[in-house]
């Protein structure tokens, strides 16, 4: 498939594309490497189509520069992208979803990919645009939503819970209302955290949003995001509104995209040439450690450029080559002169490269290359 993950993971992809949230992978930089398959059918875009910045295509109009705008803040800076905007649907309809996308980085600290999700709350956000009773609210989003929606009053104890609620707790609705988290798991990490988290909630002005973890009745410790806010009740007093959605499969995700990016950081630093990816102009996107090795640096130095290893008088010549390949899509193959620090000499090199393109990679513009 043209828009694959090169993790040489087989279970990323057997879970990407069964579960039925849209998922995305992107490069260091940001740009879309990988959707699954739930992603075009949703949206009615042909995969190729949103590789790069061709996501950008499925959203609403008014929404396609806050989220490049974002994004672009996001992959810069290494926070988390959590954001809210509406996709277009293969019918036309656009409905809006909760986005949110992680970096996974190597044991050095670099962004070596970014993996996400994108979640449809269209139906969540319309029923409480359209409502001004809490309990009412409640109500309307208490089923077949598939998000867990609960209340408690002032004393933390529960005083509504829809079906998605019942199920993770595993017992029925007259064993829920009047007990609070704690009796169901006493003295457990998970209700201490989640209690923690709901008075965090009850202090904070706009509420707030976390991960949570509760260990389900089959005996599976699952992870959810929840977003949790006061709720005005109708004896006055304050009590706590939440709404999570089960994000397990996604963390599991992260995991295997995580571990196979380890693993794959691992072999290409044991591969005993330079080894590099770079983008059209030259500029390093990323290396191994003999590439480090060899030009005396380390991976701390920025910025990484090919000339690090060139000597000066064959630089020019090298660049015009590499210009020429890219301009017309040729790969690279010349012999040059290279200062090697591990070697402490100067000696010659097999300079190869071959564009994502040429090699069926998802990042096509991209190229791929070593100096022997």
């Amino acid at each position: 498939m043209p828009n694959e993950p090169r993790i040489g993971m087989l279970e990323f992809k057997a879970l990407a594309e069964t579960i039925p949230n849209l998922v995305f992978v992107t490069d260091s930089n940001g740009s879309n490497i990988y959707t699954n398959i739930v992603y075009s059918r949703y949206s009615g875009v042909a995969p190729e189509s949103l590789l790069g910045d061709g996501w950008v295509c499925a959203l609403h109009p008014d929404d396609q520069e806050r989220a490049k705008k974002l994004w672009a803040e996001c992959a810069e800076s290494g926070k988390a992208y959590d954001v809210r905007y509406r996709f277009r649907r293969f019918d036309g309809d656009y409905r809006w979803h909760v986005v949110r996308g992680l970096p996974l980085r190597d044991a050095r600290g670099a962004i070596v990919r970014w993996m996400g999700t994108c979640t449809d709350v269209d139906d969540l956000i319309t029923s409480i645009g359209s409502k001004t009773n809490s309990e009412a609210v409640l109500n309307a989003l208490g089923h077949d939503t598939g998000i867990i929606l609960y209340a408690k009053d002032s004393a933390g104890r529960f005083i509504y819970a829809n079906d998605a609620t019942i199920e993770t707790i595993g017992l029925p609705m007259e064993q829920i209302l009047g007990r609070s988290t704690d009796d169901f798991a006493p003295g457990s990490a998970q209700s201490a955290s989640i209690q923690a988290n709901n008075d965090l909630a009850l202090r904070s002005t706009d509420g707030v949003v976390v991960e949570e973890n509760w260990l389900a009745p089959d005996g599976t410790l699952r992870t959810y995001r929840s977003r949790k806010a006061k709720l005005q009740l109708a004896d006055g007093t304050i009590g706590l509104a939440a709404a999570m959605i089960d994000v397990t499969a996604e963390k599991n995700l992260e995991k295997l995209l995580l571990q196979s990016s380890v693993r794959y950081r691992s072999w290409l630093d044991a591969i005993p040439v330079a080894t590099f990816e770079a983008d059209r102009l030259g500029r390093i996107i990323g290396l191994n450690q003999h590439w480090l090795d060899t030009c005396g640096i380390s991976v701390c130095d920025e910025p990484h450029a090919l000339s690090d290893l060139i000597v000066q008088e064959a630089q020019e010549d090298f660049g015009a080559e590499w210009a020429a390949c890219v301009k017309h899509g040729q790969p690279l193959s010349l012999d040059l002169p290279i200062y090697d620090h591990f070697e402490k000499r100067v000696r010659i090199s097999s300079v190869t490269a071959f564009s994502g393109s040429m090699l069926g990679a998802p990042d096509s513009d991209h190229w791929y290359g070593s100096f022997s």
